[in-house]
């Protein structure tokens, strides 16, 4: 199994959540996220590519959120079966500029990104960071 570590970027504004959203060279909406380069954690690994990708360089990582996406794909005549890891993490970084893989980066409401986001196991990634803001009553800044 192939694994993509990332990190679903909240940015607080007033009482909503914006959130972190890349487009990849191919087209597609997700979140900032790659593979492990040796000797890499998954936690090193979803900092450096939202840092890459979007230039975010400030971020909080809660330990305690982890969702993940799984899917398979063809690559070479060759089923691959990916998993996609992301944690929670919290910024209070509005600059942000694409790099490496992404062609663009942007600050969206959750609505918004729904609409973007391009495949529906990343939008349920969305809802259950939206489900674990709201059982935690949005109280992650402390």
């Amino acid at each position: 199994m192939e694994h993509s570590y990332g990190i679903v970027a909240i940015r607080q504004v007033g009482l909503a959540d914006n959130f972190l959203v890349a487009r990849t060279s191919h087209g597609i909406w997700t979140f900032p996220r790659g593979h492990a380069q040796p000797g890499e954690s998954a936690v090193q690994v979803a900092r450096r590519e939202i840092r890459e990708e979007c230039g975010i360089r400030e971020i909080q990582i809660l330990d305690e959120a982890r969702f993940s996406e799984q899917y398979t794909f063809n690559r070479d005549n060759q089923v691959v079966i990916k998993e996609n890891i992301y944690y929670l993490g919290l910024t209070n970084q509005l600059e942000i500029k694409p790099g490496d893989d992404a062609a663009a980066c942007r600050w969206v409401t959750a609505g918004e990104a729904q609409d973007l986001l391009t495949f529906q196991t990343t939008r349920d990634i969305l809802k259950q960071a939206i489900n674990h803001r709201r059982l935690h009553d949005g109280n992650l800044w402390a």
